[in-house]
């Protein structure tokens, strides 16, 4: 299915249906029934049951695609580009010629079976010769009795038949108008426009000419092919037995290329018309025809007093520079090489452009008048705009120059004399009418080369003065040397003063950063005042390198700062802090912002049991600053210590060095059997730390085991699992009688194995 771009030519000619048979239904051919009410029929009705298929006779564009009085519930309408007149014969046997016909498809609907999927074809939509436009709608909903297709065709684009027939320009029937006129037999017009040929012309060059052709009817025999010159015959039966591997399967062995090697008579540097044709048949193959213009070409762009230049080629020697002469009047002045590049001559010939020539005047034609002409080669033949008349004198200066840029960073541009090609000159720079400084133009400028003709050793850059950076407006001129005369541009008025930049990227409880420039000082640092308030805490340099501020200034980049926040900040009040350019009372963008400071603790008890009380502690504010926690049995102070154990983990949460763990062993004092609420707070703060306070029972928690009681000794171990590593005594009893009092600190596999008695 095609898309909704105009076809250039309409391709694949076919009939509606297959088999065909005009008038099948009703014997309805064309232009028959004049005795009918409606008059002589101007389409064919052929018989073909509900649901048949109907596809587009040929690639096109939809022009009516809905439903129509006397067509039923869709009549199509599609219009065809032949590419060029045909002629047909219409109702009326008169010969009309056109380069468009509409087909006209009635008595149809969108889907195969009623209530279907339907085409999902559009008005506007290009179509491709034999895709289905619709189906045989049944007669009760055709607009015209029984199963059938209407199949018309008329003699002319869309517009044109709307024009002249609006209410009815896809009629059916004639009536009593004369529109037979219009209307030619569809299967008359079809059979016209089928072939079995087929081929394009892919390239028309000044080396040969390139394509291919074919006879579907025979898929392995090559045919021949004429070649035309606008009307005229040139070549005669030329075979197209060419491989071309393309073509292989599709076009049958593919041996039907032509390679011609483009005939002398169409080298003479004169555009020609070439067509290629089907020898015999006279089918004009796709692409066909297409200009040529082969040998010389060229221009004669600029010839002056300083400057002859130009371009010359031949379009049989593609990437091959040739010579031009430089004669005034018949006499040779000199011979030189159109070798230089010109892109744009290279894409008007398709090759590397080498074919440029730009020569100073000699110093033979800068007296009097002369005329100028270039000829191709050592032949006679001048360049187009060739030749011309040139009048000279060489006794003053011709000076020609512009200001390009006049800023506060430079002052730029160039300047030369005409009649002193290839050669430096002065220019002298002033702030109204005091000079300030006179430097050569001598600077590499291609493009300025390029348009005198010569060397291009002609620019010039002046830093812009340090005593018109005094906020002033300043009106400045740049002159051709000793001269009164200014550069084009000149004079111009320029105000510098600093052009401060910047932009406070981070202002929190621990640095405050960004960056700071001025446009008018590229490359150099500047600094900046920390503000608290109207109160100056500090001015730092903003030196530090900043790649992305660099790229977007154009400079080095070195403008940044990092200022580490103030401590007279961190007094847990809100506070106006702005940075300020130098000295000035400008902010930064970003700044004045307001910041508030006061200790930001986090942490977290661990554990709290009778052996140790553990955790983390932190300020998120002095981050890799460790704090003290400090111990507390209800509302009193037990201990304080440093928080300052290495915890790795606290330290990936908070992304600093991860000294903030603290490990107290618990207090004697809690350990006396009674509950307890220990809590652990941060610094001199009343905070407690997360998991704090908790309650907590130390007494003794005894554990041990008699191994063995015999006559021989009595043995065992016993220990106080809350206070580990401590050897507590045991006594032993008769009874309700003590017997002795011993240590458990044996050590067999222990430390309160107590021994044998």
């Amino acid at each position: 299915m095609g898309s909704t771009t105009q076809l250039a030519v309409a391709t694949g000619w076919q009939y509606p249906v297959s088999p065909y048979n005009p008038g099948s239904y009703a014997g309805r051919t064309f232009f028959c029934c004049a005795g009918s009410a409606n008059g002589r029929h101007l389409g064919e009705d052929e018989a073909e049951v509900e649901g048949t298929p109907i596809r587009a006779i040929a690639s096109g564009v939809i022009k009516i695609y809905r439903a129509a009085d006397g067509c039923g519930e869709l009549a199509v309408v599609i219009e065809h580009d032949l590419g060029s007149a045909r002629t047909f014969s219409n109702g009326y046997g008169d010969p009309v010629s056109t380069r468009y016909i509409l087909s006209i498809y009635g008595h149809l609907r969108k889907s195969q079976l009623r209530g279907g999927v339907e085409t999902g074809l559009i008005v506007g939509q290009n179509i491709e010769a034999g895709d289905i436009v619709g189906y045989v709608n049944d007669g009760a909903h055709n607009g015209d009795g029984g199963e059938h297709l209407h199949m018309g065709s008329r003699l002319s684009d869309a517009l044109t038949a709307q024009s002249a027939d609006p209410s009815a320009w896809f009629r059916g029937y004639e009536e009593s108008t004369s529109f037979g006129t219009d209307f030619a037999a569809a299967s008359a017009v079809i059979s016209q426009l089928i072939t079995h040929y087929e081929g394009y012309l892919d390239n028309v060059g000044c080396s040969t000419l390139d394509g291919w052709s074919w006879d579907n009817t025979q898929p392995n025999t090559s045919v021949s092919v004429d070649v035309y010159d606008g009307t005229n015959k040139i070549l005669f039966a030329v075979p197209a037995d060419q491989l071309r591997p393309d073509l292989v399967g599709r076009y049958g062995n593919g041996r039907h290329g032509f390679s011609i090697p483009t005939p002398q008579s169409l080298r003479d540097g004169q555009q020609h018309t070439v067509w290629v044709k089907i020898a015999g048949p006279d089918h004009n193959l796709s692409f066909s025809p297409k200009p040529i213009t082969c040998g010389y070409v060229g221009y004669l762009d600029a010839a002056d007093c300083n400057v002859i230049r130009g371009w010359a080629a031949d379009t049989t020697r593609a990437n091959v520079p040739l010579n031009v002469g430089i004669y005034d009047s018949n006499i040779l002045v000199t011979t030189v090489t159109a070798n230089q590049l010109r892109p744009d001559v290279g894409t008007i010939l398709g090759d590397n452009g080498l074919h440029g020539f730009s020569i100073p005047a000699p110093a033979s034609l800068k007296t009097g008048s002369h005329t100028v002409s270039v000829r191709f080669e050592s032949t006679t033949t001048n360049l187009p705009n060739s030749p011309k008349t040139i009048s000279c004198s060489s006794t003053q200066a011709d000076y020609i120059g512009y200001l390009d840029v006049a800023d506060c960073a430079s002052i730029s541009g160039w300047a030369a004399d005409r009649n002193r090609l290839n050669t430096p000159i002065n220019v002298s720079l002033y702030d109204g009418s005091t000079l300030l400084t006179t430097v050569a133009a001598n600077g590499s400028r291609s493009d300025v080369g390029n348009f005198l003709g010569d060397n291009g050793l002609h620019g010039f850059t002046i830093p812009t003065p340090a005593s018109l950076k005094n906020n002033q407006a300043h009106s400045i001129s740049v002159k051709f040397e000793t001269s009164s005369n200014n550069v084009t541009g000149s004079p111009t008025s320029i105000t510098c003063g600093p052009s401060f930049i910047g932009y406070v990227d981070v202002a929190n409880c621990n640095t405050i950063s960004g960056w700071a420039g001025d446009r008018n000082r590229l490359n150099t640092s500047i600094n900046v005042s920390l503000y608290d308030g109207s109160t100056l805490l500090t001015t730092v340099a903003a030196n530090g390198s900043r790649s992305d501020v660099g790229n977007f200034l154009g400079d080095n980049g070195l403008h940044g700062f990092t200022i580490s926040t103030p401590t007279s900040l961190k007094n847990n009040q809100a506070h106006s802090i702005s940075v300020k350019f130098e000295n000035s009372a400008n902010n930064l963008i970003g700044s004045p912002t307001s910041i508030t400071c006061g200790p930001s603790y986090i942490g977290y008890v661990d554990a709290a049991n009778c052996n140790t009380i553990s955790g983390w502690a932190a300020d998120r504010n002095r981050l890799n600053t460790p704090i003290n926690v400090s111990l507390y049995d209800g509302s009193t102070l037990l201990t304080t210590v440093p928080a300052n154990g290495s915890r790795s983990d606290v330290g990936n949460f908070l992304g600093d060095n991860g000294l903030h763990g603290f490990t107290i062993p618990t207090p004697a004092s809690l350990k006396n059997n009674q509950p307890h609420s220990v809590s652990v707070k941060f610094e001199s703060d009343s905070t407690n730390l997360s998991g704090s306070p908790r309650s907590i029972t130390c007494g003794p928690n005894y554990i041990g085991y008699v191994d063995g009681a015999d006559c021989a000794s009595i043995y065992g171990w016993a220990a106080d699992r809350n206070r580990l590593n401590t050897s507590l005594n045991v006594s032993l009893y008769d009874g309700s009688t003590l017997l002795t009092t011993v240590v458990a600190n044996g050590s067999p596999s222990g430390r309160w194995h107590f021994p044998r008695r």
